[in-house]
């Protein structure tokens, strides 16, 4: 069971699913660690795979906070107070 937490964790990873993948990585390694001890070659690769996945959650949210908001397609900074809005596909109404 840890094994496959721990590898759907890794595919939501690649995927850019970071957040998603975050709970199926605390619990395999929950898991690993009761079962086979804190120091086990496995124990340690999982809690590797979450500090490298917690440090990549942390940099998106860093890039996040720091990007300026632009307008959709011309890339140019919104003025203060305009809101984003969603357009209609070409085959909206």
């Amino acid at each position: 069971m840890a094994i496959r937490l721990n590898n759907l964790a890794l595919l939501l990873k690649v995927t850019n699913r970071l957040a998603e993948a975050e709970p199926s990585m605390r619990r395999a390694l929950a898991i690993f660690e009761e079962s086979l001890g804190a120091e086990h070659p496995s124990t340690k690769t999982v809690r590797e795979n979450l500090e490298a996945l917690l440090a990549e959650l942390e940099a998106a949210k860093e890039r996040v906070a720091e990007a300026p908001l632009t307008r959709p397609q011309s890339g140019h900074p919104l003025p203060q107070g305009e809101r984003v809005t969603a357009r209609r596909g070409l085959f909206g109404r």
